[in-house]
């Protein structure tokens, strides 16, 4: 095998342990989100304060995403990525503590601005919510209790952004386990002491970002990494990353602008409109954090490494083990959302406050989301291709193509389908926005020969239709019988599992193989060190 053929490999290996690391770490801080929304769903339902609340949470969630997660966490690790590789660690200590400086400088007064400008947000995210007495008010309340929120997840990010350049991703992504643990106490406590208040559960969300921030330092330090205040925004590095992530914050946070679009436009719809779209996102949500977004934090660093070393062959083999990986993982997701998705709903959220007909509402939206998930996880995958190469603008002009289609068909399909009809605009907007990235990615970049469709997607499309077929045969034979919701998903789910596993392995699919046999070299690697005492 040749060196550029080893490295290639090694990237690809990499990746896949990053995946799982994060995938695994993911999963166990959604499921613990699902108990968060069910808790939030039993003791408010589709309220006019969950309405308010969820609206309060998205402002400092949207420029979580737009300032610290989205553009921030790309251009991060691109630059600090090659800064580890080409300038040593001393340096890249010194980026890493210039860059916290600069950030925390910058939240800060973002975070004061919005406290004290709340009240004009609120009015311009969510104009209907003043034609109903106290929800305007309580909004603005909440919004400015949360804001904090936003300083401590932003510093958390690049404390992630350096953890997972070294290697280490499972700390960092099981982090929103802390946010979540804090908001179920604060719904028991605001519940139990405060008269059911959802002020309480604001509370929880900022106490819950500053633990997000806290739970990273020990791993931080583990890796010889000091917080010091460093003011130097003339630095070389710092400069790229702020070139790079200026026009990011637009282009990699678009899915999320058109999901606050949705909210703007549904706080003029039936009351609940907001919440229904909220708790269907969230569901979405789960396998496109878990996995999508898995896929793409551990891809960058490798992507930035063989962009930088042109090592072609190595970004061409990254780039097609991800393709093949979103397909083979977020393809069934989306047929088991469609074909179970109301079971799932009703199994989670029915209780309390939270109807049958509540559930049914957020089950649309959760439809017609889910026809845009698998287009959430390529897109942030392609952009991070652009991103490795410190390129930004290409997701801009997406981005834009994006927006204008989301608030067109936001416009035509709110009456004719209501909040669901919103949902279809932001997936139809993904669609488009990742078959611009797409076709400009190989526009722009000749050494790039990745093709979206090959027999491999082939196979997996195929096999997903075949389990669609069974999952509708299993719910038509169910229906024979009275089986309530969590009986029909505990059947569902394993038959749907074990069909997809052991069609892959009929079919010999490449994706089943490879996360096979990356999984039984991570435990290789972990028993070989427990044996030498590592």
């Amino acid at each position: 095998m040749s060196q550029a053929a080893e490295g290639a490999q090694g990237e690809g290996n990499r990746f896949v342990r990053g995946f799982l690391s994060f995938a695994s770490a993911t999963f166990i801080s959604r499921i613990l989100g699902f108990v968060r929304d069910m808790v939030v769903a039993m003791f408010y339902g589709a309220s006019h304060a969950a309405d308010a609340f969820f609206i309060a949470f998205s402002i400092p969630s949207l420029l979580r995403r737009l300032f610290a997660e989205g553009s921030l966490s790309a251009s991060f690790v691109s630059v600090f990525s090659k800064t580890v590789a080409n300038e040593g660690e001393v340096r890249a200590r010194e980026v890493f503590q210039r860059v916290f400086t600069l950030l925390g400088t910058t939240l800060l007064a973002i975070t004061l601005a919005g406290v004290l400008l709340a009240p004009l947000l609120v009015w311009i995210i969510v104009p209907g919510f003043r034609e109903t007495p106290g929800k305007y008010e309580l909004t603005v309340l909440l919004t400015q209790i949360m804001f904090p929120y936003l300083l401590f997840i932003g510093l958390a990010t690049v404390v992630m952004g350096t953890l997972n350049t070294h290697g280490k991703f499972f700390i960092a992504s099981l982090t929103p386990l802390i946010l979540n643990v804090a908001m179920i106490s604060a719904c028991a406590i605001g519940a139990y002491w405060y008269n059911n208040s959802i002020v309480a559960l604001a509370v929880g969300v900022a106490i819950g970002g500053a633990l997000q921030l806290i739970m990273q330092l020990p791993s931080l330090w583990g890796q010889n990494y000091r917080i010091r205040l460093r003011w130097a925004p003339q630095d070389p590095a710092v400069k790229r990353i702020i070139t790079l992530m200026i026009p990011g914050i637009f282009g990699l946070a678009v899915a999320q602008i058109n999901t606050t679009i949705d909210g703007i436009v549904a706080s003029f719809l039936a009351a609940g409109s907001v919440s229904f779209l909220y708790y269907a996102n969230r569901l979405v949500q789960f396998p496109l954090g878990v996995f999508g977004i898995a896929i793409s934090t551990a891809i960058l660093p490798g992507l930035s490494r063989a962009s930088g070393s042109n090592d072609t062959l190595g970004l061409n083999d990254l780039l097609r083990q991800g393709n093949h990986l979103i397909f083979f993982i977020t393809l069934p997701c989306v047929i088991g959302l469609l074909i179970v998705g109301y079971e799932i709903l009703e199994m989670l959220l029915v209780r309390g406050e939270f109807t049958l007909d509540n559930a049914w509402n957020t089950y649309l939206a959760l439809a017609t989301y889910s026809l845009g998930l698998l287009a959430f996880s390529l897109t942030k995958m392609t952009a991070s291709v652009f991103y490795s190469f410190e390129e930004s603008r290409t997701p801009v002009k997406a981005g834009i193509v994006a927006m204008v289609i989301n608030a067109v068909l936001n416009v035509a399909f709110m009456y004719p389908f209501g909040h669901a009809g919103l949902a279809l605009a932001t997936s139809l907007a993904s669609w488009a926005n990742f078959w611009y990235l797409w076709h400009a990615l190989h526009r722009k970049r000749s050494e790039i020969t990745v093709r979206f469709f090959d027999r491999e997607i082939g196979k997996i499309t195929l096999l997903c239709g075949l389990l669609g077929v069974v999952l509708l045969a299993t719910r038509y034979a169910l229906n024979h019988f009275t089986i309530p919701a969590t009986g029909q998903v505990a059947l569902q789910l394993p038959l749907a599992v074990i069909f997809y596993g052991v069609g892959a392995k009929l079919l010999g699919l490449g994706s089943y193989r490879f996360l096979l046999d990356n999984m039984r070299r991570k435990k290789d690697t972990k028993r070989v060190n427990a044996d030498h005492g590592e």
